[in-house]
């Protein structure tokens, strides 16, 4: 007598459930890596103003230590805020450096306040993308 084959009531293969749930993880982990690349973009985004803060602040020292008496007889004091006045070398240093920081930065300003003994903090302020909405501070202290 030959048996008959009995197929038990389970067909092989994926079912329907299974391709969801592996749509679904699938899924997860596409949403998890665009989520990774947005905070990367805002970080190097974040990490260039700060790069550009750091150049600019040393853009400034530069101008001054070339001009090493202006700074002793403070000319190259300024907060922030203030829009530097008049034709003379420091107040034209001053002047393309604001130019240049609210060019390269978001909001960007900057103070220069030095001492007659030639100690110098220049402070660079600027707003960083997608922040907590505070303004960054980039302070470099040096002597001229």
């Amino acid at each position: 007598m030959q048996g008959s084959i009995h197929t038990s009531g389970r067909t092989g293969g994926f079912t329907l459930v299974e391709v969801l749930v592996a749509l679904l993880v699938l899924s997860l982990g596409v949403l998890g890596i665009a989520g990774l690349q947005a905070t990367s973009l805002r970080n190097k985004n974040n990490a260039y103003l700060r790069t550009q803060a750091n150049i600019l602040a040393y853009d400034i020292v530069d101008r001054m230590r070339a001009n090493r008496s202006a700074v002793l007889s403070s000319s190259y004091n300024i907060s922030l805020g203030a829009t530097p006045t008049g034709s003379s070398t420091a107040a034209t240093d001053l002047s393309q450096w604001k130019s240049d920081l609210s060019s390269y930065l978001t909001n960007g300003d900057g103070a220069v306040s030095c001492t007659s003994a030639g100690l110098c903090s220049v402070t660079v302020q600027w707003d960083e993308i997608a922040s907590d909405g505070a303004n960054r501070q980039f302070v470099l202290s040096t002597e001229i």
